[in-house]
Formats: C-alpha cells, structure tokens, sequence
C-alpha cells in the first residue's frame, strides 16, 4: 500500500512540473486596436411592439420573438465563430441568454438564435400564456471570430 502511494506522489510531482514548465504566463494573440481584434459587439433597443405572437396561447409553443438585424452576424461567424447575447433593462445590468426566470408558479424563458445577418430572440411562459413584453428592452449582441481555429 505504500508503494502505491509513493507512486502516486511520484507521477503527480512529475505532473506538477510538466504543467509549470509547459506554459508561458503572458503569451498574447493578435490584437486590434482596443486589443480585441476578434470580439465585436453591439447593443439594439427592442420596442414592445416589434415582438409577435407565435403558437397558440394556452398550449405548448405560445410565445413572442423579435428578430434583430445585425451585420455582425457574418458568414465566418456563422460558419466558425461565436454569438452571445445578453438582456438589459436599464443599459446597466446585463444578464446572458439563454434565461430562465422563476416565479411562484410558473418560470418565462428567454432563448435565442442566429443565422447570416439576424438574431431571434425569443420569450416563453412554461403556463403557456405568455404576454407581449410591455417595455422596451435592451439586447447586446458580442460576435466573436475564430482566428486561428481549424475546422
């Protein structure tokens, strides 16, 4: 049993200083002129009245979307990047989507999606009653490129 645990010892401190030695603190990728070359983002206002109705009310899939136009949305994105998209209703708080929001008995679900030059985004009551959102919100939308990533 000692001997197990000598080795064990043994490939961990062996483990140990591999890692240390095997990394470089500091190492920097390419970078743009405000050091994010790759990470663009934009914020867009959503008005309640650019929300439509989807499904039937009272049965599964009710719910409201809004699409947004967003130039960000390349094909390279599409293809090899990365779209987050965040909630806002104050412009200083922002909460990432997807987002389940609890209530006593029920929960609104916020979801979103992408394709070339659009998000969608998406609000669901698990009651299947949803209701239009009644003030505007803010979406951010962040694109990020794959530099260097191979498929």
């Amino acid at each position: 049993m000692k001997n197990v645990s000598k080795y064990c010892v043994l490939i961990i401190s062996i483990l140990s200083i591999l890692l240390n030695f095997s990394c470089k603190k500091g190492d920097t990728g390419p970078a743009g002129a405000n050091g994010n070359a790759n990470v663009k983002s934009q914020i867009f206002t959503v008005s309640p009245s650019q929300f439509y109705h989807f499904g039937t009310n009272g049965l599964s899939g009710d719910g409201y979307r809004t699409d947004i136009n967003c130039t960000l949305i390349t094909n390279d994105i599409v293809n090899k990047g990365m779209v987050m998209v965040y909630f806002s209703n104050n412009l200083t708080t922002w909460t990432a989507l997807p987002l389940t929001v609890p209530f006593s008995s029920w929960s609104e679900s916020w979801n979103f999606s992408h394709k070339l030059n659009l998000v969608s985004i998406e609000v669901q009551d698990s009651d299947f009653n949803t209701l239009q959102p009644q003030s505007s919100i803010y979406f951010k939308v962040i694109a990020i490129t794959a530099n260097g990533r191979t498929a």
